[in-house]
């Protein structure tokens, strides 16, 4: 097969499908066996991680089922969750080789290697953006953020483990939803309405929260498709996945290290919020909360695209950067 010319960075990435198969039943294949695989591999990692949390305790382990509720609540919860994810690096590389006959190198970048510049960048930007956001943005009067009861000692102690499986949670959702699904629809498909807008609005569904009240569910959902589409926007600016990694890493390292919401994920938090079914929550808040996603975006996409930003990545976008069409 004669090599694809490209004339920008995202479609010399997008081109890199063609190092493998990548015709239509390839991409169906291809998606139910990474969600097959996904879900066994996360459901054995999960156990796992409760039956070593029983053993350190000195408990019996007991039915799967008791294992299953052990993460009902406390620390083991979130780190559950998180390794849930992170298997999806050993998931994304079997299901690129028996299906795709390619190596995972090729979903991070048309380098075929994550550029660490733009993922130091992204991560800066959007650490400092929230951080901003933080500390000078007051909550209502009933929502005032509190002090969870963990020590800075035992928040000290584990930050570095937790920031470890957090960079691998979602660098391990980026090689899925803007690397795997991207590059292969992309490559498919000319419309960006289907290779950019299908994974945004998958990624989005995947955080729907049934138990949230139907306004703050709505806000969630309004701030995760707001993150995916500015996740989006900087693969198509830069054709690697390197600043939507330090993007999503930044993010998540807030979330689940420095403030939550009460519940699940808020066990190494330092500050802690009411949970999204606390009725406590009114639509002012919810309009209020929305706001403040727009800003956190919007002033992060500046950091890293304007010309004048000591944070700007390497733009190289072109008029013509969406993907190459198949012939």
């Amino acid at each position: 097969m004669s090599a694809i010319e490209t004339t920008s960075p995202f479609r010399a990435f997008v081109a890199l499908a063609r190092q493998g198969r990548w015709g239509i039943p390839s991409i169906a294949v291809g998606i139910v066996l990474m969600t097959v695989l996904w879900l066994v591999a996360a459901f054995f990692a999960m156990i796992g991680i409760a039956v070593i949390a029983k053993m350190r305790a000195g408990d019996g382990i007991g039915p799967i089922a008791d294992l299953i509720s052990l993460g009902a609540g406390g620390r083991i919860a979130p780190v559950q969750l998180l390794a849930s994810i992170v298997v999806l690096w050993a998931v994304a590389p079997v299901v690129l080789w028996i299906v795709h006959k390619r190596a995972l190198p090729t979903l991070f970048g048309w380098q075929r290697r994550i550029e660490m510049s733009e993922l130091r960048n992204a991560f800066i930007a959007c650490g400092l953006v929230t951080l901003l956001i933080f500390l000078l943005v007051p909550d209502p009067s009933h929502l005032l953020t509190a002090r969870s009861g963990l020590t800075l000692a035992e928040w000290a102690v584990a930050f570095l483990p937790v920031t470890a499986l957090i960079v691998l949670q979602s660098s391990a959702e980026e090689v899925v939803f803007r690397g795997y699904l991207v590059q292969l629809l992309a490559n498919r498909f000319a419309s960006p309405l289907i290779w950019a807008v299908l994974p945004v609005v998958l990624f989005t569904a995947a955080h729907w929260d049934p138990a949230a009240l139907p306004h703050m569910n709505a806000v969630a959902l309004g701030s995760v498709l707001m993150f995916a589409t500015a996740a989006m926007i900087l693969l198509v600016v830069t054709g690697n996945l390197g600043a939507c990694m330090g993007y999503h890493a930044a993010n998540n390292i807030f979330a689940f290290l420095v403030i939550s919401p009460e519940g699940i994920v808020d066990a190494f938090a330092l500050y802690t919020y009411p949970n999204l079914a606390d009725p406590v929550w009114a639509v002012t808040d919810a309009m209020l909360f929305l706001g403040v996603e727009v800003a956190r975006t919007g002033l992060t996409l500046l950091l890293l695209l304007h010309g004048r930003s000591p944070l700007r990545i390497r733009r190289r976008l072109d008029t013509s950067c969406a993907p190459v069409p198949v012939e």
